[in-house]
């Protein structure tokens, strides 16, 4: 009787264990960022900045139910020709985000004044990144299927930096979309493929 006692009592307890760690998978792939991500389809909360008109960008903000209203105001930059900056307010969870949005023709990034979102929130939300490569300051994480670049700053030791989930995101970049498919993408190094949270030594 003993015996099956302890069999039982394992069982139990290992049953118990898969159910908590599936519990906290499962919460885990539905937490949702602090700070909504951009679309698969280039826009962000259902805003497609690459269809607007520049002089469009702050009033179409402004009337954004996430958008604090009148938020939204151009910042002049006279020293990038064709690029335009603006500030605005979002309102997520009950907090109040400061973010900027630069953009052209070709892309827009999203930078906020405050940390708003973790690699990790981006890792749940949207899978691995297929690329990782070295900048003088920060990292940025390649997602083709979206056209997104994630930066976070470079921490750690020299040319080996460490990535994990508690990095602070510091900007969003969506590139605009080419119409020619099926070209292979080139990744400028020092670069390296994704392999996980840890130390990273770049490729030359």
């Amino acid at each position: 009787m003993g015996r099956w006692g302890v069999v039982l009592a394992l069982g139990v307890w290992i049953a118990l264990a898969v159910l908590v760690a599936g519990s906290r998978w499962l919460g885990q792939r539905a937490a949702s960022p602090g700070f909504p991500l951009p679309q698969a389809d280039g826009c962000w909360q259902g805003v497609c900045f690459f269809e607007l008109a520049p002089d469009a960008i702050p009033a179409t903000l402004n009337v954004h139910p996430g958008v604090v209203p009148g938020s939204a105001r151009r910042v002049l930059n006279p020293a990038a020709r064709g690029e335009q900056r603006v500030r605005f307010l979002v309102r997520r969870g009950g907090r109040v985000y400061s973010v900027e949005l630069v953009h052209d023709a070709a892309s827009y990034y999203l930078a906020p004044e405050a940390p708003w979102l973790r690699l990790g929130d981006v890792v749940t939300a949207l899978g691995a990144p297929e690329r990782v490569t070295l900048l003088a300051d920060q990292i940025g994480l390649h997602y083709p299927a979206q056209s997104l670049v994630v930066f976070v700053l470079h921490r750690g030791a020299g040319p080996a930096p460490r990535l994990a989930p508690s990095d602070a995101v510091v900007g969003l970049a969506v590139l605009r979309r080419e119409p020619v498919e099926g070209e292979s993408r080139v990744y400028y190094p020092p670069s390296s493929a994704w392999r996980g949270f840890g130390v990273y030594h770049f490729e030359d």
